[in-house]
């Protein structure tokens, strides 16, 4: 019986920790490690893992597990940008039309949103052979993605074949921000197209307060930012047409580059280099800038699901400015360049000499 290092139910994986990969602790979660009923977290604590996960039905099965969670330990969690913190990574390939990454579990019979993932970054998956390739592939109501970055993946598949970094199902995407993902090969032709997210039509799918930026095809081909799922405080910029269709009547407060932001209080045709921190290829640093557009500009979507923490794990409802926009909440940003300065003299004349005054003066 493996010792809980975290409180109940929490693993540590990494080297010298209970498991030393992901690939044994997913074998733990269905051999009878655990007990029925237990909510189990991974906690992980390696700087990189070159692996693939599938969470399917046998830790829910009659008897089985209440919930799994993976996640960064809090320590080695990223800070919001690439390479600082625990990153998997998967270096192979996967067969015609899957993933690397898989939450394939029945919700329907074992129950709603039983895996979630937190505080990690994926990354560097390129994958060369000619097939349909996705970066996460989500069955229906089973999956609540919280905090985790994802960055360059891609696919040198030819035109006629699909990337897609997310794929079906109706999670719950949260906070989390997504770049530099797309297709590499670089001859035209008839497109298969590039979407980011390609979610059921339904409301159920989610993606709420994240960030979405450089989606592309080098064939010039279609390239869709969001496509299915409801949309709340997202940005998408720089993918193609931002939002080519969404689900419902309730997307709101959403920003894109394009004129495609849906629902009532979004903002169009704003650009990345005004709205982050950085866009420098290998220096990518999503944080909101000052006089960004996606400040104060977002819905207060509560506690539910621990959507009031950003990016970096900041309780957005702890503060007294409203929601930004995004998956980053900046209380420090500026909002205006205008500050008015009381000690400026109403006497004040244009024909007064300058060097009458002291920079004390203001």
């Amino acid at each position: 019986m493996v010792e809980y290092v975290g409180g109940t139910g929490t693993v540590g994986i990494g080297s010298g920790k209970d498991y030393s990969t992901i690939s044994a602790w997913i074998v733990s979660l269905s051999d009878g490690t655990y007990s029925s009923g237990e909510d189990i977290i991974g906690e992980l604590y390696d700087s990189s893992y070159d692996e693939t996960f599938n969470i399917g039905d046998a830790p829910f099965s009659i008897g089985g597990l209440n919930s799994v969670t993976l996640k960064a330990n809090s320590a080695h969690k990223h800070d919001g940008t690439p390479d600082s913190g625990v990153k998997i990574t998967y270096s192979g390939s996967v067969a015609d039309s899957s993933a690397p990454y898989i939450v394939s579990y029945d919700s329907s019979t074992y129950g709603e949103y039983k895996v979630k993932i937190e505080d990690i970054e994926f990354a560097d998956f390129n994958h060369s052979a000619d097939v349909h390739v996705y970066g996460f592939l989500l069955s229906e109501k089973t999956t609540i993605m919280s905090r985790c970055l994802v960055n360059n993946f891609s696919s040198n598949g030819s035109s006629t074949k699909r990337f897609r970094v997310f794929r079906q199902g109706k999670p719950r995407i949260q906070n989390c921000m997504i770049f530099n993902c797309g297709k590499t090969w670089g001859t035209g032709g008839v497109s298969a197209n590039v979407q980011a997210f390609n979610l059921d039509n339904s409301t159920e799918a989610k993606v709420y307060n994240s960030t979405l930026y450089n989606i592309f095809d080098s064939s010039t081909n279609t390239v869709w930012g969001a496509f299915y799922g409801e949309y709340i405080n997202t940005i998408i910029v720089d993918a193609g047409q931002c939002f080519r269709t969404v689900s419902g009547s309730s997307n709101s407060n959403n920003i894109s580059s394009d004129s495609t932001a849906p629902g009532a209080n979004s903002i169009t045709n704003k650009s990345a280099g005004t709205l982050f921190i950085s866009t420098i290829q290998g220096s990518e640093d999503l944080h909101l800038k000052g006089l960004a557009a996606a400040l104060r500009r977002g819905l207060d979507l509560g506690t539910s699901y621990d959507i009031q923490h950003d990016i970096d794990g900041y309780d957005r409802d702890s503060s007294v400015s409203a929601w930004d926009v995004g998956a980053d909440q900046c209380d420090a940003c500026k909002t205006s360049a205008i500050k008015a300065n009381g000690r400026l003299s109403l006497g004040f004349s244009s024909n007064q000499a300058v060097s009458s005054f002291n920079l004390s003066d203001f």
